[in-house]
């Protein structure tokens, strides 16, 4: 993990309030010059996040830096959108076997009172290069009080230390180690979810599918933020947004280069939208943001899905952008999480 230096720190502190100005400051600024694109209207406070990256120091260049530079932009970035994160009864860091050595991951509980609960296995965001325990702990909190389930958060390899197929092998030996010592958890070996975020949204679909293929236990359901689903995409959104909403298509480029040799993009594990078969997965719940790049092959992955007849609950987000589940000052972007939360918590009843 990177951690930020106390300069950095106080920095990001520092420019917080600015994305906590009163909403009419805000809705002023947007009403002056609203940003429209695609029939969409961009939140509100999203805007002002967006602008001020332009002015933090490294945030514009976080994805184009060396790796250690850009994961301490990100780091910074995150201390600066993220509100407090919610206090939980526990919360235990643990070492679990992997293929390649072992893996940390992070396990929370919502309460200690009841047995047997449902449990989400998340993979985080980060592009395959950047992220870790530290940069989605207030998020998994989150997803762990508001759905009531245990969250097991998996700080899998990281390229380009750790190239491709190293996070997909680290993301389905996670899983199966949850399902496996689920009852010691004190939750449910039959209600094991997959989520994740962006790269981490791609690991938890590629679990559903190799779980599949290699007749293992599979995941109860899968819950998945603006997924990157298919490494040579070329769609729509990908133009649209390709510059000024935070991820962009030079960022994507730059990921991807980290994680992947050319030959290795359209392997369906770095690929998903282009596996063999898309029949007999986990049901689907699927959040995309309106000013994403990613927006539009993830909206084809959930109707391949749907056409294969898998249960596809599919929700478009008209005024967020890419990285919204870390942008809690914005009380959209809250929303949109708490949305999918409560939709996995219905989920574990199916």
């Amino acid at each position: 993990m990177t951690a930020l230096s106390p300069r950095d720190r106080t920095q990001a502190r520092a420019l917080r309030p600015f994305l906590r100005l009163p909403r009419v400051v805000a809705a002023a600024v947007s009403r002056a010059a609203p940003v429209v694109v695609d029939g969409q209207r961009l939140s509100d406070a999203t805007r002002l996040a967006l602008g001020l990256q332009k002015i933090t120091p490294g945030a514009p260049e976080a994805m184009r830096a060396p790796v250690d530079r850009a994961r301490r932009d990100y780091r910074r970035l995150i201390e600066i959108m993220e509100e407090p994160a919610p206090q939980l009864p526990k919360v235990e860091d643990r070492l679990i076997p992997g293929v390649g050595g072992p893996i940390s991951v992070r396990v929370y509980w919502p309460t200690l009172a009841e047995p047997s609960l449902p449990i989400t296995v998340y993979y985080h965001g980060g592009g395959y290069v950047l992220g870790d325990l530290e940069t989605h702990d207030a998020l998994c909190r989150r997803v762990c009080r508001r759905a009531g389930c245990i969250v097991v958060a998996v700080d899998y390899r990281l390229a380009p230390e750790n190239p491709f197929p190293a996070a997909v092998d680290d993301a389905l030996a996670a899983f199966l180690w949850v399902v496996q010592r689920a009852e010691r958890l004190g939750g449910d070996p039959r209600r094991v979810a997959v989520a994740g975020d962006s790269a981490g949204a791609a690991l938890a679909t590629v679990v559903c599918h190799l779980a599949r293929d290699r007749e293992l236990p599979r995941p109860h359901v899968q819950a998945l933020f603006y997924p990157c689903v298919d490494s040579l995409a070329e769609t729509r959104s990908r133009e649209l947004f390709a510059t000024g909403y935070g991820l962009d298509a030079e960022a994507i480029a730059w990921s991807l280069g980290q994680y992947l040799r050319p030959a290795e993009a359209d392997d369906p594990r770095a690929s998903p939208l282009r596996w063999p078969r898309h029949d007999d997965l986990p049901p689907l719940i699927l959040r995309t943001a309106g000013f994403d790049p990613l927006r539009d092959e993830a909206e084809a992955y959930a109707e391949v899905l749907a056409a294969a007849g898998v249960h596809v609950d599919l929700h478009r987000h008209t005024s967020l952008t890419h990285g919204f589940v870390q942008m809690s000052f914005d009380p959209v972007a809250r929303a949109a999480v708490d949305e999918l939360c409560d939709r996995l918590s219905s989920a574990f009843a199916w």
